[in-house]
């Protein structure tokens, strides 16, 4: 099984528009294990390969573990041992300048929610911001994808 670590630094932004139309896209289904003030626990199905991964830290900047786990193991822990039902999304890789966006279209209870990341070698980096780009909810926690599984984006209010 293949394990990654890494420091994650990543940006987020609401999206304007529809920059993915015409592109394939792969469906992702995640859901949480665990979940604390700095760490979090999440299962992710990534078209046919499933991911358990630990996040710690908050904010831009957060360490990441990652492994691939095994079909069994993986439908498992996202069927029966999630704390919440999963996110559903479609997720669509867009280059832009020297950058590859992952675009997020969210899916069922978060229906109408689409969002932009960027991953960038430290938090100071330069990049080109694309003009689909319309806001940016890095430090908002309401756009992580752990609190959208707690509180569904149709909810808000």
């Amino acid at each position: 099984m293949s394990k990654t670590r890494h420091k994650e630094i990543e940006r987020k932004f609401l999206v304007r528009g529809e920059p993915w139309q015409g592109m394939g896209g792969t469906l992702i289904r995640q859901a949480y294990l665990m979940r604390s003030e700095e760490k979090i626990l999440r299962i992710r199905q990534k078209g046919n390969d499933f991911y358990l991964t630990l996040k710690i830290g908050a904010g831009m900047t957060r360490f990441e573990f990652e492994q691939k786990i095994d079909d069994i193991q993986g439908e498992a822990l996202l069927n029966l041992h999630a704390l919440e039902t999963p996110i559903q999304k479609m997720r669509y890789a867009i280059k832009h300048g020297a950058h590859i966006w992952d675009v997020d279209v969210f899916y069922a209870e978060n229906s109408g929610l689409v969002m932009a990341e960027i991953e960038l070698e430290s938090e100071e980096e330069a990049f080109e911001l694309p003009e689909w780009a319309a806001v940016e909810v890095t430090g908002d926690d309401r756009f992580q994808n752990s609190y959208l599984a707690q509180k569904a984006f149709k909810n808000w209010q």
